[in-house]
């Protein structure tokens, strides 16, 4: 079988209900044909998660100043 023709049957199989069938040169195969001739059930693919939110735990450099009272300036 043809590489091609193995992925389109791969991918085929992701979709497939109970009575499809998937052609090769114009012979129909069931999904446990189709199974068999890839050999055996295909694995299905796990893409890692990764993370994209940031998580920050402090905003030190996004905290505002803070004064201890008020200033006062003497008018001497």
């Amino acid at each position: 079988m043809k590489q091609r023709t193995k992925d389109r049957a791969t991918e085929w199989l992701k979709t497939a209900k109970g009575k499809d069938t998937f052609r090769i040169n114009t012979v129909p195969h069931t999904i446990k044909e189709i199974e068999d001739l890839l050999g055996g059930k295909p694995v299905v693919e796990v893409k890692e998660h990764i993370n994209t939110d940031i998580e920050e735990e402090s905003y030190g450099d996004m905290e505002q100043e803070h004064h201890e009272g008020h200033t006062e300036e003497s008018g001497e």
